[in-house]
C-alpha cells in the first residue's frame, strides 16, 4: 500500500494505470483522456516558487498553458499550475495563526515563571536576613552578597531549563503515543486527521528556536533574580541582625 500520510489525498486517490482507468470510464480511441492532473514531487520544496516558474515556462513553450504562471496575473489559463501551499492556503493560515497563539502563551508562561522565581528569591532573602547581616559583619561586600543571590537565581533557572528541555524532548518524540493514550482514556482524539489532513502528528525540533527560548528564559531568570539580590545587598548589618 502506498501512503503519503496526508489524510485528504489518501482518502480520495487511487493509483492505477492509465489504460485501466480509461477502460473503467469507458473512454477509448483518440478522444480518450490521458490525464487531468500531473503531480510533481520536488527534492527541495524550498525551491517551490522557482520550480513552478521553470515548469510554467516549459509548459508555455510547449503550448500547454497560456501565459506565464505568476501571482496576480490577469492572463487566462487553459491549465492551472499551483503548489501544495496554494492548495492548502487556508489550512496553512490556520496553522500559522495557532503558532502565533502558542508563541503568545509561551511568552505569558515565561513571565509567570519569572514572577514565581522572583517571589521565591524574595522569600529566601527575607528568611536569610540575619545570615546576610552576619556575612556583612564578617566583611562580605555588597557586591559579594549580590553575587550570591544572583548565582542562586541563575542556578535555579538553569536546572529548570535542563528539566524542561528533557521533558519537552521526551514528549515531542512520543506525541502520537500520547495522543493515542488520551484517546483511550477520554474517548476523544486531540489530533483529528479529518481536520488537519494528516494521519499522524508531525514533530520537528528546531535547535535555533530551542536556543532562543532558553536564552529568553535565562534572561528573565536573571532579571527576576536581580531585584531580591539588590535588596539583600543593601541591607545594613545592624538592621539585618535585629530582624525578627
Amino acid at each position: 500500500m502506498f501512503h503519503t500520510q496526508e489524510q485528504e489525498f489518501d482518502s480520495r486517490t487511487v493509483l492505477v494505470s492509465i489504460p485501466a482507468i480509461q477502460n473503467f470510464l469507458g473512454e477509448t480511441g483518440e478522444n480518450a483522456t490521458d490525464f487531468t492532473e500531473i503531480a510533481i514531487r520536488l527534492k527541495d520544496y524550498n525551491d517551490a516558487a522557482g520550480a513552478r516558474q521553470r515548469i510554467g515556462e516549459k509548459l508555455e513553450a510547449a503550448g500547454l498553458i497560456v501565459g506565464r504562471p505568476r501571482d496576480n496575473s490577469t492572463i487566462p489559463y487553459t491549465a492551472e499550475l499551483v503548489t501544495w501551499e496554494d492548495q492548502k492556503a487556508g489550512l496553512l493560515a490556520a496553522v500559522d495563526n495557532e503558532r502565533g497563539i502558542l508563541g503568545f502563551v509561551l511568552f505569558i508562561l515565561i513571565i509567570v515563571a519569572a514572577f514565581i522565581h522572583f517571589a521565591t528569591l524574595s522569600m529566601m532573602v527575607t528568611e536569610k536576613t540575619k545570615d546576610i547581616g552576619i556575612l556583612a559583619t564578617l566583611g562580605a561586600s555588597a557586591s559579594e552578597i549580590l553575587a550570591v543571590f544572583v548565582d542562586v537565581g541563575v542556578a535555579m533557572t538553569l536546572i529548570g531549563e535542563m528539566v524542561g528541555v528533557a521533558l519537552a524532548l521526551a514528549v515531542t518524540s512520543r506525541l502520537n503515543e500520547i495522543d493515542g493514550l488520551i484517546e483511550t482514556i477520554s474517548g476523544r482524539r486531540i489530533f483529528n486527521p479529518d481536520v488537519y489532513y494528516l494521519k499522524s502528528i508531525p514533530s520537528e525540533v528546531d535547535p535555533m528556536q530551542v536556543v532562543w527560548i532558553l536564552g529568553l528564559t535565562l534572561a528573565a531568570g536573571i532579571v527576576a533574580s536581580l531585584i531580591p539580590a539588590v535588596r539583600a545587598s543593601r541591607l545594613h548589618p545592624a538592621d539585618a541582625l535585629r530582624y525578627e
